[in-house]
């Protein structure tokens, strides 16, 4: 691209003909308000679009509610077993529950030999 500007510029003047001509046509789109953002992404994650999904941002102040957290705690005389999400940064940011939840049971084979080192420390 930066050796030869001169293809490139020939290739988006034929792009821009093609469009010009009607042989070529502009993805499909559906647009969401800001504050709908979550619905854009619901149908994203859900592939029930055809196209590009677009949150326009007028400027204007859009009042968000922050999600609720589920409080839950941890029983002591209860075992908690955890599958999958154990490797790299899940691992790392569950570092010190096998020593704090004395019923916690990890099955990954990617965090398996992380948790021998941080057992023998």
């Amino acid at each position: 691209m930066h050796d030869r500007p001169d293809i490139i510029h020939e290739m988006l003047a034929h792009v821009v003909q093609l469009f010009e001509r009607r042989e070529l046509h502009p993805l499909p789109y559906k647009t969401y308000p800001l504050g709908n953002v979550t619905d854009a992404f619901r149908d994203m994650a859900q592939a029930k679009h055809i196209g590009k999904l677009v949150v326009p941002i007028s400027g204007k102040d859009v009042a968000v509610e922050p999600e609720r957290q589920t409080v839950f705690s941890l029983q002591d005389d209860a075992t908690y077993l955890i599958t999958g999400g154990l490797g790299g940064f899940g691992l790392a940011s569950h570092a010190g529950w096998p020593t704090k939840v004395p019923g916690t049971l990890f099955c990954s084979d990617a965090a398996a030999s992380q948790l021998r080192k941080h057992a023998l420390r």
